[in-house]
């Protein structure tokens, strides 16, 4: 956890600092960017609009407390510098291009309640070498992982029942495995695969090498 006497630049986002309990654009100059590195959303705030914290460039470190239920699209796009998120353990949504460029971004511990990635969510998270997807994943949106260079497999939950296109696009992924429903749309979930293994419980693996 973050304590504030441990960390410089250090922000605590308290909910009288909210918008009907919403966090909206903090940070309205360079100078206000340029001083956050760790911040803490404190309890009592429910969501993270749109945009909230786009493009804190030091921002390394965030800690979101569990009464956050919504965390809308490009909540921390273009973070270049975040490398560790805590997410509430209620999140069913991972939003379009949330951590779009976040190429610190190694990994990441998603709640066992999410049930939707959207689109570009993770795109160019180029550090980004582990995600455990959780079995409420039901939806992946288009280009969700893509350009996650260093994500070498990806295990889509049995129970999933939407891919969107090309959820790896431009990135040197391995492998993917998934349930064997969505094998008729590989050429469009998963195009440039080379081979498919048959596995258990109606499950294939899909080779890019």
């Amino acid at each position: 956890m973050l304590k504030k006497r441990e960390k410089k630049h250090f922000f605590n986002v308290t909910p009288d600092m909210t918008e009907y309990g919403s966090i909206v654009k903090l940070f309205q100059n360079d100078f206000e960017k340029s001083s956050h590195e760790y911040i803490n959303i404190n309890y009592g705030v429910m969501g993270i609009e749109k945009g909230a914290f786009k493009d804190l460039k030091n921002l390394k470190e965030i800690i979101i407390n569990d009464s956050v239920r919504v965390i809308e699209a490009q909540s921390f796009y273009g973070c270049t510098q975040l490398s560790s998120v805590k997410l509430p353990k209620d999140l069913t949504e991972i939003a379009s291009e949330v951590f779009y460029d976040c190429v610190c971004l190694e990994n990441i511990t998603l709640p066992l309640t999410i049930r939707k990635i959207g689109s570009n969510a993770f795109t160019n998270c180029k550090s980004l070498k582990d995600i455990t997807l959780p079995n409420s994943i039901r939806i992946i949106a288009s280009e969700a992982f893509s350009g996650c260079v260093e994500l070498k497999q990806l295990y889509i939950p049995q129970d999933a029942v939407f891919l969107g296109k090309d959820i790896v696009k431009n990135s040197n992924i391995e492998y993917v495995v998934l349930n064997n429903r969505f094998r008729e749309g590989l050429n469009e979930i998963l195009p440039n695969y080379k081979t498919i293994e048959e596995l258990e419980k109606d499950m294939i693996k899909v080779n890019f090498r």
